[in-house]
């Protein structure tokens, strides 16, 4: 994104044609400053995003961290990558010391979980939650929906993986 060649935001909010009946000319300069900076914002957001884009590789993980699958079969870290070159993670605050998951990490694993089969098509995608490394009768999978959840025992670098 080139800033020499860009209109000015103020001249775009200006050209905006959105009344609102009976609005104001306050509101309407309001309005119009909003915009304004709206538009700032995700020019800064497209400036950040090539930025992040153009970073060289990131450093090597060396060490092998393992997980276990519903099954208990082993699984290498690489092995949540699956077919991709990006891993999402997210760590849902759940385990030993939680009679029941956080509300709020269910909720929002309930709204990517909405969008899961459409961000796998793009990365792999998994939560992480702290549990007893035998594994447990209270699966986060009854809480999580259709995401792959790896769990980690609390205090260790062993974790389990329910798929």
């Amino acid at each position: 994104m080139d800033a020499h060649t860009l209109t000015p935001a103020a001249t775009l909010a200006q050209k905006a044609k959105t009344p609102f009946p009976g609005q104001s000319d306050d509101y309407r300069k309001a309005r119009e400053a909003l915009l304004a900076e709206e538009i700032e914002f995700r020019r800064h957001m497209t400036r950040l995003a090539e930025q992040r884009r153009a970073l060289p590789p990131g450093p090597a993980i060396t060490k092998n961290y393992r997980f276990k699958d519903a099954n208990g079969s082993e699984l290498g870290l690489i092995d949540l990558f699956g077919g991709h070159d990006a891993l999402v993670t997210y760590f849902w605050m759940y385990g030993p010391q939680r009679e029941r998951p956080c509300p709020m990490c269910t909720n929002w694993l309930g709204a990517v979980n909405g969008n899961a089969a459409d961000i796998k098509q793009r990365v792999a995608l998994k939560s992480s939650a702290a549990v007893p490394s035998s594994g447990s009768s209270r699966s986060p999978r009854s809480a999580g929906g259709g995401i792959s959840i790896s769990c980690r025992r609390s205090g260790t670098t062993t974790p389990t993986t329910w798929a």
